[in-house]
């Protein structure tokens, strides 16, 4: 499955999900009018119990690579986190559930506004697969929603 999400800000998202692949992970890359950054993860490989042929994991890694317009390429070295999704789990579960969660100077968290965002794509992608067409969010938002806040997100 392939979506491209073009953005109100000119931004354009692809996204492409392959199911059955021989190892998990994603690529990640970044392009802008200073440069590219690229961040690749492996995971690992899929396994199916008691096979005799199953592929032998191939190993998780990480890298991250900055490529400035007018400069030398550069490989970044990447922090191991601790926990479920390289330490994102316990992130996530202190900022939902802790009574009064450290502060996130990085300014990951995202409100219930992203939340829908990303639903709102998820849905129109589907769409797009049901009827073989381009699908507008402002189609799926209804007169009834305030439209311009919700677009704003996307």
């Amino acid at each position: 499955m392939s979506v491209l999400v073009r953005y109100q800000n000119g931004t354009l998202l692809n996204y492409s999900l392959n199911a059955y692949c021989p190892y998990e992970g994603y690529r990640l890359h970044l392009t802008g009018d200073r440069g590219r950054v690229e961040f690749e993860e492996r995971h690992s490989a899929h396994e199916i119990l008691g096979s005799a042929d199953a592929p032998a994991n191939p190993g998780a890694w990480k890298r991250l690579k900055i490529f400035p317009l007018f400069g030398s390429e550069q490989e970044i070295p990447v922090e191991e986190g601790v926990g479920g999704h390289d330490g994102g789990d316990p992130l996530l579960q202190e900022q939902m559930f802790a009574a009064s969660p450290q502060n996130d100077p990085l300014g990951r968290n995202a409100g219930h506004e992203q939340g829908i965002a990303s639903a709102i794509i998820g849905i129109a992608a589907n769409e797009s697969i049901r009827t073989g067409l381009p699908v507008g969010i402002e189609d799926l938002l209804g007169s009834t929603l305030n439209k311009s806040s919700l677009l704003d997100l996307i």
